[in-house]
Formats: structure tokens, sequence, C-alpha cells
């Protein structure tokens, strides 16, 4: 196999580069076989990277000549310049005795065959038909200035033809690349941040929709020592609004240290509530408690404070892997003896299963993390909220906060002596597969208007956005605040970025951060996603591209062509907060 594959490069570079081969030939018998094919492989190594190069260059030529063809008002040529000198004569041989009266200055034309300069004619005593003539004499005088049109790619993937409609609007400014993926661009928009060349960013005038170390808040490792270390900086209480969360680092080889710590922790846990006897076991170093953050640098005391409707004599908690979205591979386990040998198993394989297609997923850490035991239910079941928050990198101390969200609803009614992941978990590309999705709400999706009627019909006395959604907006306000600094390290000043946050609400309405989201599903599930997501991607565009680019102001200012119930189209539905 390996000789075909060798004959066949051979072939190959003998039809590129015969003087290469024919050097190789001459040294052959003075070099090893192995060192023949090395020095092939390399050069045809250095074949590839001239063929890309001058591919590159292609690419770039034809993108100048495009917009010099743009820039430019060509003057024009030699037969063009011959006609106008053919009705200059014409115009001096009928009007001899009004001559100067026409021609104010004379017509002069340059050495060089492709420009032509005309001074202006005077309109005094000149017939219509003269009139006609006197048009062509000067055609640089209509010249109007051509203004190009800014370019955007966009990849497939995650409803790319939404963002594409929303550009479709701005076609008097925007058009699509005819170079397709390009770095040319003026607007990248991708489903991933692998596919952007952020090194390059800083020379070209370019957006694009994802900063360069957004997994410091969107992986949920990463996501929890980020606020870890924030809240102990600024005094807060980080697991009054984020589940306790434990970490386990396959690459570490305490595993079974590990465990012990944590089963003494599980079997104790019920001191950790609030108002209990021990309540000096609250005020203590994070990773006193579990040394395997005993590398991290966590600061000085954080307290331990878990909420009493964490717990409901169930003990259950999630088992997550760090580095998957959408809910794969999430189980529930409230029996120490399974959750500790899910974790052997896991580290043994470093893959996890997928409950719902039987595939295995790369793993290399666990989260476990406290599961809410109590949370307040929409019509008997569990429910999520989310929320859509944009980030702009020359804005690092704002925060944006779409308006409106939506709960997302599990199919079943809520029944913690079940461990049915279809009844705990609220994901949407876990729901759809029950048998009974979007038979109650399309989608399983509810507005926030409908949330509100629930909590007024149950007298609850719960106002949603006077009560609940100021706590939700300040937790979006620290998170921003923790990742200021870090998720746009390098200081790109043309990055922006829509997260999806994920919020659970416990029973006495308090909101807890579950994850944040990079890529969100932008996938139309429901009449209320419908409605939603186009305006979300208009108004972050109005704070973004139509402010970065002078020649798209003008739509900064208009009314949105897509109308959301409730709210005006002249106004933008991002609020905007200062970070905390």
């Amino acid at each position: 196999m390996l000789e075909n594959c060798i004959s066949s490069n051979l072939s190959v570079f003998n039809s590129n580069n015969d003087e290469n081969m024919n050097l190789i030939n001459k040294e052959e018998n003075n070099f090893s076989e192995v060192e023949i094919k090395r020095r092939l492989l390399n050069l045809n190594l250095i074949e590839e990277k001239r063929r890309k190069k001058k591919l590159e260059m292609e690419e770039k030529n034809k993108l100048e000549e495009m917009k010099q063809s743009k820039e430019k008002n060509y003057i024009p040529k030699k037969d063009l310049n011959i006609s106008l000198l053919q009705n200059i004569k014409s115009i001096e041989q009928n009007n001899n005795s009004s001559k100067n009266n026409i021609l104010t200055q004379s017509c002069d034309i340059g050495k060089d065959d492709n420009k032509i300069s005309s001074r202006s004619l005077s309109p005094k005593n000149v017939s219509s038909s003269q009139k006609i003539n006197l048009k062509l004499l000067n055609p640089i005088k209509k010249k109007q200035s051509i203004k190009y049109k800014l370019s955007y790619c966009i990849l497939k993937g995650n409803n790319s033809q939404l963002i594409e409609k929303c550009l479709e609007y701005r076609k008097d400014v925007w058009e699509k690349s005819i170079l397709g993926f390009s770095k040319y661009c003026n607007l990248i928009w991708t489903p991933l941040r692998n596919n952007i060349d952020y090194i390059g960013l800083q020379n070209l005038n370019q957006c694009v929709n994802h900063f360069e170390y957004n997994n410091i808040i969107c992986n949920k490792k990463n996501l929890f020592f980020c606020l870890l270390k924030y809240c102990e900086k600024k005094n807060y209480n980080l697991f009054s609004f984020f589940p306790f969360t434990i970490i386990f680092e396959f690459r570490l080889e305490d595993l079974d240290n590990q465990l012990e710590q944590f089963k003494k922790f599980f079997n104790n846990i019920k001191s950790y509530i609030d108002n209990s006897e021990n309540k000096e076991n609250f005020k203590t170093k994070y990773n006193e408690i579990f040394n395997t953050y005993s590398f991290k640098k966590l600061g000085s005391i954080q307290i331990i404070k878990i909420p009493e409707t964490h717990f409901n004599d169930f003990n259950y908690w999630l088992i997550k892997p760090d580095n998957l979205n959408r809910g794969m591979c999430i189980k529930i386990e409230n029996n120490i003896e399974k959750i500790e040998s899910e974790i052997k198993k896991i580290k043994e394989k470093s893959k996890i299963e997928n409950l719902y297609d039987g595939k295995e997923k790369k793993c290399k850490r666990l989260l476990l993390q406290k599961y809410i035991e109590k949370p307040l239910l929409y019509q008997g079941r569990k429910f999520d909220i989310r929320l859509w928050v944009l980030l702009i990198g020359n804005k690092p101390k704002n925060v944006y906060i779409f308006k409106e969200g939506h709960l997302k609803a599990t199919c079943s009614e809520y029944n913690l002596n079940s461990n049915d992941p279809y009844i705990h978990l609220t994901n949407y590309s876990i729901q759809k597969h029950n048998l009974n999705f979007s038979k109650i709400e399309i989608g399983n999706e509810i507005p926030f208007k409908d949330f509100q009627k629930e909590l007024d019909n149950l007298n609850t006395g719960i106002n949603f956005r006077k009560m609940i959604y100021p706590k939700i907006c300040k937790i979006v306000r620290i998170t921003a605040g923790a990742a200021k600094d870090r998720i746009n390290f390098m200081k790109r000043k043309n990055c922006f970025e829509i997260f999806g946050y994920d919020f659970m609400i416990d029973c006495n309405y308090n909101p807890f951060l579950i994850e944040i989201n990079t890529n969100p599903g932008l996938e139309i599930s429901s009449p209320l996603i419908n409605m939603l997501l186009p305006r979300l991607i208009d108004d972050a565009f109005k704070l973004t591209i139509d402010v970065e680019y002078s020649s798209s102001n003008v739509y900064k200012n208009m009314p949105s062509s897509f109308q959301v119930e409730g709210y005006s189209n002249d106004e933008n539905m991002f609020e905007k907060f200062t970070i905390l």
C-alpha cells in the first residue's frame, strides 16, 4: 500500500517538476530509499505551498481589480476622444461668428490617450442642436460617485438563511461575496469560531460574529472557575445564583482520593443547608474541601452556602461532560455507588455515552452539579428560561440583553421519584425525541406573557418583569464582568457575539445560571421563535455592523422590518446595561 502511494506521488511529481526528479535519480545510488522518499515528500510539500500561494495571489488580484472598477471612474479612451474632437470642429464650423462665446477655453487632449481634460462651455448664444453636442463635450460633468457595496459571507449551519434574510434588507449597502468565504469580506458569520483568522483581523476592515476566547464562559468548567474567582474578588456569593459544582479532572492521578472526598460531602450534604447547626462549615476555602482544585489559586475564602431549594430528601446530582451542549450525555443520579461507578467508567474509556443515539463522545473531565430539587413549575412541568445576550468587542463595559426570551418546558409532569431525563432535562434537543413533544405548546416554548398569566392564575403575587427578570439581568452583568478581560484578551474591536443564557428558577423565585451557549440555536421551532429571531439578528446588526461601517449607518436608526408583538419597530430590543 505504501509503495503504491509513493509511486503515485512519484508520478505526479515527475509531471510537475522534472528537474528535481532528475536530481533525485542521479543521487539515488548515494542515498537510501528512505532518504529518497523523504526528499521527495519535502519537494511535494514545497510544490503544494507554491500552488497555494499562487491561488492566494490570484484571489487578491481579482479583488483589487474589482475594487478599482468600482472606485475609479475611467475617463473615455482614444476612440471617444476622437469623437469629441469631431464635435468641437463641427460646432466651430457652424458658429464661426460666435466661436469665442461658445468655447470659453479650449479643450486639450493630453499626451496620454487614456485621459482627457475639458473646460466648461458657455451656454450663451448656443442653439438647441448645439446644446446636444455640448453634452458630449463634457461627459465627466454628469459623473456620479459610485459607492461600492460591502460584502458578507455566511457559512452554512444553524439557520444561516435567517442571517442572509436580515442582510437582504440592507441590499443597498451589503451584497453577498462572489468570492465565497474570503478573508476580504467585510462581515463573516460562521457557526463556529474555528473558521476565523483572528490574527489577520488586525489589518482588515472586517467584523466577525465570535470572540476569540469565548470558551472562557461557554465551557462549563471554565465558566465555573471564572465566576468562582470573580465572586471571591467582588465578595459575591456564587452559590446563591449558580448550582454547587465539583469538577473531576481525569488527567489527575488521585481520582480515588477525589471520590472519597465527594462521598463524605455527599453523605453529610444536609449539614450545608441554610440554618443548619454546622454554620461554621459554610465558611471555608473551596479548594480545601476538594483538593481537585489544589492546582488552582481560588482566592482566600469562598462562602459555601447551598440553598435549601436544592434539596428535597433525594440528593440528586447531575453528571455533565464539560465540553458538550444541548443536554448531550447528561445523566441524573442520587445513588453514590452509581455515581462512583459512572465516573470510573468514563475515566477508563475517556468517553461518555449519549442516551438518545448511543454514540460516545470524548470526555476529559466531568462536572458533578447539585440538582435543584424544588424548581418553580409551569402547569406542573419543569422549565428553564432562555435569554439572548450580545457582547461587543469595542464596548467591553456594556452588555446588551434582548428584552424578550422564552420558557422551554418538558413534556411530562415533574416527579422526583423518577430519574427519566424527559422529566428533568428541559433542552429542546432532548424533548423533541419525546412522543408528546409539541402537544401542549408548539415546540414546548412559552412566551413571557403566558408565564405571567400562570403566575397570576396561581395568585403568587409575583411580577416576572419586576421581581425575577431584574435578578436575571444582574447575573448576566456579573458574568460579563467576570469575562470582560479574558473573552477578548487581544482587544479585537471588530468582534461581537450573541450568547444563549439558560436559567432555572427555584420555588422561591430565585434564578440560577445553568450554562452559557455560543452559537445558540437559531432554528425556527415555533411561531414564537419565528417572531423573535429575525428581530434579534436585525437589532444586533444595528448595534454592530451598522455602527462599524459608515455606509451602513443609514440602517442604524431605521424602523425594523420585523414586528414583535408589544414592541415598536422604532426601538432596539437590546437593552444596554453596564457590567458588574
